[in-house]
């Protein structure tokens, strides 16, 4: 699911795939240096903001999933709009796209089944912002 996905992007385990890991690498292999790094950190920065978020909704939708609350109240709680999943999604792409970049390869970009998944989590999260606002 995106939500997942989104999170293990940028969480900070040392023995998983996620940006920090794949930065500190990079700048071993020399394929990106410090003004690299000082180029993507305003990126970054603002990519983690949202990521917080998103770490809520996995901690209570997934990880630490409990019946007292409902899935509205999670997203209530993580207090997300769709457009900062999708500003996740374009910013973790940006960051991918340059390091992939800088090593020679070719921009990446998102196909129809993320795309599928992203919008089956729009809509959930609209139903439950509209249903917010609606109180």
């Amino acid at each position: 699911m995106v939500v997942v996905s989104l999170y293990k992007l940028f969480e900070k385990r040392k023995d998983t795939v996620n940006f920090k890991n794949i930065i500190k690498d990079a700048l071993r292999l020399k394929i990106i240096n410090d003004a690299d790094i000082q180029k993507l950190n305003p990126t970054i920065e603002k990519a983690k903001t949202i990521w917080i978020k998103i770490n809520q909704l996995r901690s209570y939708l997934f990880a630490h999933r409990t019946k007292e609350l409902t899935v509205e109240d999670i997203y209530k709680k993580a207090n997300i709009k769709p457009d900062e999943i999708k500003e996740l999604t374009d910013l973790s792409l940006e960051i991918l796209n340059y390091i992939a970049l800088k090593a020679g390869q070719k921009k990446h970009k998102f196909e129809s089944f993320t795309l599928r998944d992203t919008h089956r989590l729009f809509k959930t999260l609209m139903n439950s912002y509209i249903k917010s606002e609606a109180l």
